[in-house]
Parts: structure tokens; sequence; C-alpha cells
């Protein structure tokens, strides 16, 4: 008989562990109290325009083995428009432009190779950056305590305050959402172990060019449906029944829901303290989880910024610009979408919407000095609070593992136990280790 999986939360942990339990022959029913699926991947409608926006810009990293493997699953890898090679367009409002590629034949010297082309660093920051490269690479992930910030270490191996900022800085920002100065070098060495310092392919990044809906969501939601999943949208589950250590019922709005053998729950830790009562939430959870947000502001335009499929801003309101017309090959549309991301937005989440337009709109005046506030036709602000959980020191061993002290239920999340911070990746990881787990367990 096959085994019946219930799931709670339909982001992308909730997905992955739903479409690799569908592989194996489970029978999956899901559970999502909004409206749509995806989690931080999720797109919605505009009505003024018609045009569907993304909850925040993403980029993919081709060392996503996971995230790949479940897209090629449901249908969607054809949807990634992954680089023939890193290549990343930088500004500076007083040095310019300039590019960051890494070389192909180089091996793991792919990047550091690379850096010694981008214009907006001395000889001197790219030999002490290159060494700091050398270093890494040599070096195995480390059993000692996660006591380290990235800047300490940055310090530690003397890099030059230009290479921070033109370089570490941008890096940290974008894959920890968390500054140098409070991110876990921990976390961020394995990001780099991972994807920058192996091989010149593992770096590619990858653009979704239709919406995160159509490439996430919708995809897997067709692909479970098509095999017998049962996805119940709009269906907050309100508490999870435990009899002597078993989850054995879920509490909906007007019944009980039974049929079920194991239990998953893709949700954030609130939600978890929410379902589960104050002793079993704190036996998992003995230490508080912190997360940090992130700004999306998606600006409709009379006239393209620029024609590149994205910038790195150094030294502005955003980190990345984000060109969706050239991203999503949308010319027909009637105007230009740009979409700029704040990284660890704790400032900017207090700031009005007129500040953040103006601060941003100043910021495009930099690049392009005949903007004018009259090309904007309209402005969406998308603020996620708890967009990535906090990688600060120690928050490794603040995580819960995905197997939790009750018998028949498991937890998924980026922000889970994973060896990586918390990312799509490290979502769609989760639950496919729930998944294995689930189908192996007798």
């Amino acid at each position: 008989m096959a085994k019946r999986v219930a799931i709670v939360g339909g982001g992308l942990a909730g997905l992955s562990a739903a479409v690799r339990l569908q592989e194996k022959g489970c029978a999956v029913t899901l559970f999502e109290k909004r409206p749509f699926l995806g989690g931080r991947a999720s797109s919605f409608q505009n009505p003024n325009t018609g045009w569907e926006v993304d909850n925040g810009p993403h980029l993919l990293i081709a060392a996503y083995e996971s995230t790949r493997r479940f897209l090629k699953t449901i249908g969607s890898i054809s949807k990634i428009d992954f680089q023939p090679f890193l290549q990343t367009p930088f500004f500076d409002s007083q040095l310019g432009r300039a590019t960051l590629r890494s070389f192909p034949f180089w091996g793991k010297l792919h990047l550091a190779v690379g850096l010694f082309r981008f214009k907006f660093l001395s000889l001197n920051d790219k030999l002490r950056i290159a060494t700091a490269i050398l270093k890494l690479q040599k070096m195995e992930e480390s059993t000692d305590p996660d006591v380290r910030t990235v800047r300490e270490w940055l310090i530690q191996n003397k890099q030059t305050p230009a290479a921070i900022k033109y370089f570490w800085e941008t890096l940290c920002l974008s894959t920890l959402n968390t500054s140098s100065e409070s991110a876990s070098f921990l976390q961020f060495f394995r990001v780099l172990k991972r994807a920058f310092l192996s091989n010149q392919q593992n770096s590619r990044l990858g653009f979704v060019t239709t919406s995160f809906d159509d490439a996430f969501g919708s995809a897997a939601e067709n692909y479970l449906k098509k095999r017998g999943a049962r996805i119940f949208r709009y269906e907050p589950v309100l508490g999870v029944q435990i009899e002597q250590n078993h989850a054995t019922a879920l509490r909906l709005k007007n019944d009980f829901f039974r049929n079920f053998d194991f239990l998953i729950l893709a949700v954030l830790p609130d939600g978890l303290k929410k379902l589960l009562s104050p002793s079993i939430a704190s036996r998992i959870l003995p230490k508080e989880i912190l997360f940090s947000p992130i700004v999306s502001v998606h600006f409709y335009l009379k006239e393209p910024l620029f024609f590149e499929k994205f910038l790195a801003f150094v030294g502005g309101t955003g980190q990345w610009i984000f060109n969706m017309n050239a991203i999503r090959h949308k010319i027909s549309w009637e105007g230009y979408l740009f979409s700029v991301s704040i990284s660890g937005a704790e400032k900017e989440m207090s700031l009005s919407r007129e500040e953040l337009i103006l601060r941003i709109s100043s910021d495009f005046q930099k690049i392009r000095p005949d903007f004018e506030a009259d090309a904007i036709r309209q402005v969406v602000i998308v603020k996620e609070r708890r967009a990535t959980a906090l990688c600060t020191p120690g928050f490794d061993a603040a995580r819960p593992c995905q197997r939790i002290p009750i018998e028949n239920v498991f937890l998924v999340g980026g922000w889970t136990k994973t060896g990586l911070p918390d990312t799509i990746e490290s979502a769609v990881l989760s639950g496919e280790w729930a998944a294995e787990a689930i189908v192996g367990d007798d």
C-alpha cells in the first residue's frame, strides 16, 4: 500500500518534498493557507498593467543541483536561462561601469583570472583577493565553532577596503542576504566552495524567463495533480494533534484530516509554534531563529534604464537592478519593467513608499543622467520581512534537522539544517531529504 503523506505548506520546500514523494509512488495531500504556491518564488498580477510581477527578483546559480533537478522533473528547466559563463556588470557612481567575468579553461582559477580584468580594483586589491581565493580553495570545512564573521575573516586575510566593497560585500549580500560585518564566515565559505570556487560551469547565473509562478508553483502543481496528488489552497492548518508522540490528525477550519501516515511541516518557526504545543515546539526550536528582510521595488518606466539583463549597483539603495524586459524577452510590453532588490533591508523596511522611490530614483539618475521622475509610470513595492534566515555566526547550531522528535513528522525549509544558507537550493534540498527518509522508513 502506498505511503500517505500530508504536507503543510506549499513553498519550495513543501513542493520539493511532494514532487519527490510522488515520484516514489506515495499518496500526497498538500495544504497551503495562501491562494498561491511557491513561497518566496511566487508571482502576482499587477491589476493596472496586467503584467505578472515576481514577489522579488532571484538569481539562480548553476551549482544548485537539487533546484535544477526539481525544475527538470516538473518540466521547467527550459524556462531558466543560464549564462554561458559568469558575467556580472557593475556600476559605481564615481568609477562608472565594469564587468566581472570568469574565464573558461582555467579550471578552479576561472574567477581569479577574471578579477585581473576588473577595472574597479587596483593590482594590489586583485592580488589580495586572488591570494584569499587560493586559500579558500585549499581549505576544508572547519570543525571549529562557527564564531567568525565574513568581515573578520577578510580582515585577518588582509583584504583591502576596495576589495571588500567591490567584490566580497557584493558576494556576501547576494548569497546570505546580510552584510559581511554580521554574516557567518562558515555559511559564506560553503556557498563559495560549492558555486564560485569549484568550476566555471557551477558559477554561472540563471534567470527565470517566465514568471516565478509559471516556472515553480504552477508547474509543480500541474505535475503533482496529473499524478494524483491532492492540493488544497486557501486551507490553513490550525493545529497538529499528537498522541503518544505520533501525529494523528490535522485540525482544519471545519474538520480534521486524519488520512496520512507521515506529516511534513513546511513552515517557518512562528508557524511551527502555532501548530504544535509550546513544550513540543521548544524541544524542536531551543534557540530563536532570526530572519533578514528583502525589499523589492518594481518600476514601470517609459524608457529603458539600461539594456543588460541586470546590474550590480555598488553604493546604492539596492544592490541589484534587473531589466525584466531583457530577462523575459518581452519587448512588446508597453513600457519597461526594472526591478530593484535590496538585501539585508532592515532600514529600508521602515522607509515610506515616497522615500524608497526617491532614493532609488536618485540611483537611476547616476546610471542615466537624463533620467527624470516623470519617466516613472508606476511603482510596486514588496517588503518581505522574513525573506531568509539570518546567517550570523552560530546559525547552524540553532537550526533543527528535518527529522524531529515526533515519530512520523518531518520539518522542511531553507532555514532547517541542510549545510547551506537559507536559499532556494536549501529549501529544495530539505524537501528532498525528508521525502527520501519517508520512502526509506519502514
